[in-house]
């Protein structure tokens, strides 16, 4: 019986990722994302949350695409999984967790060892080899994956047209580094917004905010909750040296009291790196909370803008806000959590997949995967295969 695979969400565009793959009478869902223009928090909402907790405990409805003919609603038990290790789902698939490095800690690639071969989900990954939270990824046992002998890959293509590698989040460090402690901002206000998911990103941010001797505070909801997250399983300890505060009347309490005792001695990371119209960050631009931005306050935005329309307008309605204000906006402080054309180069070559399936993003994006695998020797009319949400393919 072959592999069959239906590209459910996240190969037309970005965001709403989900492959759902059939081996014999059993489906496999990876990943059950969000649409990216209608929900643009992070993380990893395009890849997971379409399915509330709840709904994962208990399936009332899944996308049908023809691959699942008697599916009927029945309680499921979520079962944790550790890095580097193996599940066995049922008699003929067992699913396997390789540590990967991301953006976010816990990040694992998918293998998928069925009777008809072995399939590797690289859908979110980079390879660190200076993480600054987290092991490095485990290379030996990939090549090792890639020795037994790999039927498919599928590979995220979001940065696949950049001819280069994906920089070390210890990069980001020294970004941060030179901006947050080379700039003149005596007696100014400095504000940095981020990824709340972000926590090793969080945790460079707080060691430089030490050696500026600024107090720091936490402002926003998701950063609240990512930080006791990764304190409730000892990843992180942000205690002794940040403040976290999500509700309303603390939020207006801490600013009043920033503002009495002085901006520059406070250094604030808040949410809203997106321009979200919600989020602290553009409340604060708008004067809708009890901060004054004056010339000359800092702004640093460690992170990209997530490439949808929303978003980008969002990012413009904030940033003009913020220069009427005479503020000095710092963009781009970041390095990505997704790997580019060379580290896909590195990945193919350690797994030698029979198949290459470009996922992540639309066509346009896609195409770099498929001139990439071309350059080494496969063939695009074989075994590269470019999706589009909804399509079916059997591997055989």
């Amino acid at each position: 019986m072959p592999i069959e695979i239906c590209a459910v969400g996240g190969y037309s565009e970005t965001g709403k990722n989900s492959t759902a793959i059939k081996i014999d009478d059993e489906v496999i869902i990876l990943d059950m994302g969000l649409h990216m223009e209608n929900y643009i928090r992070y993380t990893q909402d395009e890849d997971i949350s379409a399915l509330s907790y709840q709904e994962l405990l208990e399936v009332n409805a899944v996308p049908n695409y023809g691959l699942m003919e008697d599916w009927k609603s029945k309680a499921n038990a979520i079962v944790p999984l550790n890095l580097n290790s193996k599940y066995k789902l049922s008699s003929k698939i067992t699913v396997e967790l390789v540590n990967m490095t991301h953006s976010i800690p816990h990040t694992a690639m998918v293998v998928l060892h069925t009777p008809y071969g072995r399939i590797v989900y690289a859908n979110d990954y980079k390879f660190d080899r200076q993480p600054m939270l987290g092991k490095k990824p485990n290379f030996e046992r990939l090549k090792e994956v890639g020795e037994e002998g790999v039927t498919l890959l599928v590979i995220e293509s979001l940065y696949a047209h950049e001819h280069k590698k994906t920089p070390s989040e210890a990069v980001a460090e020294q970004m941060l580094k030179d901006v947050m402690l080379g700039v003149n901002a005596e007696g100014r206000g400095m504000i940095v917004t981020t990824f709340s998911s972000h926590l090793a990103r969080l945790k460079s941010i707080i060691e430089l905010g030490k050696k500026l001797h600024r107090k720091i505070v936490f402002v926003g909801r998701s950063l609240s909750r990512y930080v006791v997250a990764g304190q409730n399983i000892d990843l992180i300890d942000f205690r002794q040296d940040a403040k976290l505060v999500r509700h309303k009347d603390k939020i207006e309490k801490v600013l009043k009291q920033i503002m009495r005792e002085g901006k520059d001695k406070y250094l604030l990371v808040v949410t809203g790196h997106q321009g979200e119209p919600k989020a602290i960050l553009s409340r604060l631009s708008r004067g809708e909370l009890d901060y004054r931005f004056d010339s000359g306050d800092v702004v640093i935005f460690s992170c990209s803008v997530i490439p949808v329309e929303l978003n980008k307008n969002n990012r413009d309605i904030l940033e003009r806000e913020l220069r009427n204000k005479g503020v000095r906006i710092f963009r781009d402080i970041h390095v990505s959590g997704h790997a580019c054309r060379e580290d896909h180069r590195d990945l193919i070559e350690l797994l030698k997949p029979k198949h290459i399936i470009p996922s992540h993003a639309g066509a346009d994006k896609a195409q770099h995967i498929a001139e990439l695998a071309e350059e080494m020797g496969y063939d695009r009319n074989k075994n590269v295969h470019l999706m589009e949400d909804g399509k079916r393919i059997v591997l055989k």
